[in-house]
C-alpha cells in the first residue's frame, strides 16, 4: 500500500506502530526476509515491556 495509507490508519489507530520497509511487492516477507524479520524482532523487543 502507499505509504499514505500506512500513515493514515498509524494517525487513527491509538497504540499502532508504523515502520516503512524498503522492500517493495506483495510478499516482501519472501524477496527481502532478513528485513522483514529485523523488523519483526525490533517490535518484539520494543513492545516487550508495555504489555
Amino acid at each position: 500500500a502507499p505509504n499514505a495509507v500506512g500513515e493514515y490508519v498509524h494517525r487513527n489507530m491509538p497504540r499502532s506502530t508504523l515502520r516503512l520497509m524498503k522492500a517493495t511487492g506483495h510478499c516482501p516477507h519472501m524477496s527481502h526476509p532478513d528485513e522483514t524479520i529485523r523488523l519483526i524482532e525490533d517490535y518484539l523487543h520494543d513492545d516487550a515491556g508495555a504489555r
